[in-house]
C-alpha cells in the first residue's frame, strides 16, 4: 500500500477579516445588531464601522413640499442616534467608528464597503411584513446581491419566539 505523507505540519488559517461594515436602521433592534457585530469583531479583532443610510426619496419628497429644516431636523436627529449608538457600543469595544451616507441604502452600503476595502458587511433584518417583501423594501436582501465582500444578515435571538 502506496501513502503520500507530507513533512509539513498541517496549519489551518483563521479567515482574514479586519474591517467591518454594520448596516443600522437606528430602530430599536440596531443595538442588538450593534453588539452581535462586535462579538464577531472581538473574535477577529477587527475594526467595525456602523453605517446608516438616510433614503433619498425622503430629500426629494420634503424638498419638493418646501420642508428643508424638516430634512435638516430628520438627519440631525438621526446622526445624533448613530453617535449615540457608537459611544454605547464603543464602552464594550473601542475600535468602533460611524459614518453617515444619504442615498438608496443597499447601493450605497455596498459602495461604502467597496470604498473602504470592507472584509464583511453586517446586516439586521426584521423578518419583514407580508406589504414590505410585496414592495421589496427590506434592504438585508438587496445587500446580498450587491456587495462584493461576504454579508452576514442577523436575524435576531428574539425573532426565534414570535
Amino acid at each position: 500500500m502506496n501513502t503520500l505523507t507530507s513533512t509539513r505540519p498541517v496549519t489551518r488559517i483563521r479567515p482574514f477579516i479586519r474591517k467591518i461594515v454594520v448596516a443600522v436602521d437606528l430602530t430599536a433592534r440596531s443595538l442588538e445588531t450593534a453588539e452581535y457585530a462586535v462579538n464577531i469583531a472581538k473574535s477577529f479583532g477587527a475594526s467595525v464601522v456602523f453605517v446608516h443610510v438616510h433614503p433619498t426619496e425622503s430629500i426629494f419628497n420634503f424638498v419638493s413640499n418646501g420642508g428643508y429644516n424638516l430634512i435638516d431636523s430628520e438627519q440631525q436627529n438621526e446622526r445624533h442616534a448613530l453617535v449615540s449608538l457608537t459611544d454605547t457600543i464603543a464602552k464594550k469595544y473601542p475600535f468602533c467608528t460611524q459614518t453617515f451616507l444619504v442615498g438608496e441604502p443597499a447601493e450605497t452600503i455596498a459602495n461604502f464597503a467597496r470604498e473602504i476595502e470592507a472584509d464583511l458587511v453586517i446586516a439586521g433584518s426584521h423578518h419583514p411584513s407580508f406589504v414590505t417583501t410585496l414592495l421589496h423594501l427590506d434592504q438585508a436582501p438587496k445587500m446580498v446581491h450587491r456587495v462584493s465582500c461576504p454579508v452576514l444578515v442577523y436575524h435576531g435571538e428574539s425573532q426565534g419566539a414570535r
